[in-house]
């Protein structure tokens, strides 16, 4: 408690008297090193954060860029929906409900 009042009383001290005054050299000292250390604690922390953005930002842009590729010609052809090939104008309805009705299995059964 006696260090504690002691500090107290530096402080005072110093904060009421010119900078240039040789008891408080130690203390300003001591206030400045603190002061710098806030200062590079928080670039720091800026530059982490800015790297985690700048990070996340080129993924999603190579994602984008990843999305606009298109598949080659064959391999599209393959992923098409071909269901129009089947049905050919010169069928009639009846020859078409036949073709369904011969390829569907008989739900009863």
């Amino acid at each position: 408690m006696e260090r504690i009042k002691q500090l107290y009383a530096l402080t005072d001290f110093c904060l009421s008297s010119s900078i240039s005054t040789l008891i408080c050299h130690d203390f300003w000292m001591r206030i400045t090193e603190v002061a710098i250390g806030i200062c590079l604690l928080g670039v720091a922390i800026c530059i982490k954060v800015y790297i985690s953005h700048e990070l996340e930002f080129r993924r999603n842009k190579k994602l984008v860029e990843n999305r606009k590729l298109v598949a080659d010609r064959e391999t599209m052809e393959k992923h098409t929906w071909k269901a129009l090939d089947i049905v050919d104008d010169d069928t009639s309805q009846q020859d078409l409900a036949e073709k369904f009705r011969s390829t569907l299995k008989p739900q009863d059964q």
